[in-house]
């Protein structure tokens, strides 16, 4: 669960792979998944999947909402 506001998520083609980690850790995925792409030689015929770095909003209305429900007395 997150604490801060600071959780993203990483995504390959719109769905998401990893959650949860911090903003250099999904950026140094991303790279990671990124570097494995361009290693492909030019006359490879398979498509180069999009990789996106994005907030997880959905984690962090969720740790709000457990944080207001506890807040008013569980």
């Amino acid at each position: 669960m997150p604490i801060t506001d600071d959780v993203y998520t990483v995504y390959v083609d719109g769905r998401p792979t990893e959650r949860a980690l911090t903003k250099a850790r999904a950026y140094a995925y991303a790279d990671e998944l990124a570097r494995g792409i361009e290693g492909h030689k030019a006359s490879d015929k398979r498509r180069a999947p999009h990789i996106d770095v994005k907030l997880d909003k959905a984690l962090v209305r969720e740790d709000d909402d457990l944080y207001k429900w506890v807040k008013q007395g569980g």
